[in-house]
């Protein structure tokens, strides 16, 4: 009758260290960016639920395009803090990068955080590229641009970069749907 008091008592001390001692309003990070952003940054908040002082030993993230930055290292019993996370960006579409937060001894007290960015796309082109083959009549090709975004954009201009070619602008639907003609030019 021993032994099943004994017992109780070891696992009552194991589920109280397998408890997470950092509680984190959330462990994932959903920003938006902007067309021309860069960057997008954002904060991960926790608290010290536990009665002790909890010292963060290393804060690493994924890749080198995701920055974290702790206010400090050492937080007291009920104190909150946050890590300010940043995310270069460069395309459009969903990055998704992590972040590791170890602030104790073993498997259970490293914490795994996930900054995500969604950078819209404003426009698309249809097709991507045109080809010319050797053998194929010179006609103009047309590129249809479908813009995405909530708001109109007012397509003004288009120019080519290669003196072979001529471009032309057509307004399918002014600030939503525009026709770009290329035509090859003649030697």
């Amino acid at each position: 009758m021993r032994i099943l008091p004994v017992f109780l008592f070891i696992s009552v001390i194991g589920l109280c260290r397998a408890q997470a001692q950092l509680s984190w309003e959330s462990d994932v990070l959903d920003l938006d960016a902007l067309p021309n952003d860069r960057k997008v940054s954002g904060n991960f908040v926790f608290t010290n639920e536990s009665d002790k002082t909890i010292t963060i030993s290393s804060v690493k993230t994924s890749c080198g395009c995701t920055t974290a930055a702790l206010e400090k290292m050492t937080y007291g019993s009920g104190e909150s803090g946050k890590i300010l996370a940043s995310l270069n960006v460069s395309r459009t579409g969903v990055t998704e990068k992590k972040i590791y937060v170890r602030y104790g001894e073993g498997d259970d007290s490293v914490k795994q955080l996930t900054i995500r960015a969604n950078v819209p796309e404003l426009i698309t082109m249809t097709p991507t590229h045109l080809v010319w083959r050797r053998d194929e009549k010179k006609d103009a090709k047309s590129i249809t641009v479908k813009v995405k975004a909530d708001y109109p954009i007012n397509v003004l201009t288009v120019a080519s970069k290669n003196a072979d070619f001529s471009v032309k602008l057509g307004t399918v639907r002014a600030g939503r749907k525009y026709e770009v003609v290329v035509d090859t030019v003649e030697c």
